[in-house]
């Protein structure tokens, strides 16, 4: 018999693999991520606005016919998913945490949300976002705040600390996240998972504002890096109408991850010279990650901002 934990454990590639060899179904996969969304998110309150468990059901139901007919989606055939609540999701509210909004559904799918149902996800709600993603910490007064996944009161990181906190108590196999100045990341940090922040124009989220300069992007999160390469290639991908997304093919991002690292360069910013307030030991935590990178033949180099940063924020 096919535990709960049987199914949460496992990576999301493994997922994959355990749903399209039928070891197990699309519903039992839909019910084992219920039922840890009802142990955990009573407390942890990540997940926002979830939809009916009896039309999952059916659609996971509709997943496993598929599959019997010997279709697939994609990798992520009969994943439950959540989408951050500051991207647009088709017939699920769409609230941004904001009061302003408490009523709006979503009308259509952001453009690598759509890309994540065409590849076999199961919409079943939001994970919580500050309102309108503004700030470092995730709460609003729609919803309430969310709970660091691993003390209750502790902060979540922010603005995706909804998606971070889902991943890490096994609510979702992967997550989307999206990222201003950190909002992928420290969430990620704060609750032992993994955020990447893409380029500017290789996940398109947005096709309304496209001429408006934007620091804002979205991306992939995940409890591995293979995970998190796996939704990178599903999200990204270029939008005949953004003018700026990036024309290469994401395929190339599930190629194994081994490779040789000799003369490969990274830029470190650290704290920018000082500017960003850090506590004790964290700086020291990256400098000795970074220090593997040299191990492995690749070059480590601070990078100093010419700009003034004070005046940037």
């Amino acid at each position: 018999m096919v535990t709960v934990s049987d199914i949460t454990e496992v990576d999301a590639l493994d997922l994959s693999r355990m749903i399209h060899a039928r070891e197990v179904s699309c519903v039992e996969v839909m019910r084992a991520f219920l039922a840890r969304i009802t142990a955990e998110n009573a407390w942890a309150n990540a997940i926002v606005s979830m939809r009916p468990e009896d039309e999952l059901l059916s659609e996971a139901a509709i997943a496993d016919q598929e599959l019997a007919a010997g279709r697939s989606r994609g990798w992520m055939h009969g994943f439950p998913q959540a989408i951050k609540d500051l991207a647009e999701a088709r017939d699920i509210p769409f609230t941004q945490g904001s009061p302003i909004y408490r009523e709006t559904v979503g009308g259509k799918d952001a453009p690598f949300v759509a890309k994540m149902r065409r590849a076999g996800a199961i919409f079943i709600g939001k994970t919580n976002t500050p309102e309108f993603g503004l700030g470092s910490h995730t709460y609003n007064p729609v919803f309430g705040p969310t709970h660091n996944a691993y003390r209750q009161g502790l902060s979540a990181g922010g603005s995706s600390g909804g998606a971070a906190v889902a991943l890490a108590l096994r609510m979702l196999p992967v997550a989307d996240g999206s990222d201003h100045a950190g909002s992928l990341r420290n969430p990620a940090a704060f609750n032992n998972v993994f955020g990447m922040r893409p380029g500017l124009g290789r996940v398109v989220d947005n096709v309304d504002e496209i001429f408006l300069p934007r620091l804002t992007v979205s991306g992939p999160m995940a409890r591995s890096v293979t995970d998190l390469a796996a939704l990178l290639a599903t999200q990204a991908g270029t939008d005949p109408r953004v003018p700026f997304s990036v024309d290469d093919d994401p395929e190339g991002f599930r190629r194994p991850l081994d490779r040789d690292m000799t003369g490969l360069r990274f830029g470190w910013l650290g704290d920018f010279d000082g500017h960003l307030a850090t506590e004790p030991g964290i700086l020291e935590t990256c400098e000795a990650a970074a220090r593997v990178f040299e191990e492995l033949g690749a070059r480590v180099e601070p990078v100093r901002a010419d700009f003034d940063m004070e005046a940037l924020f």
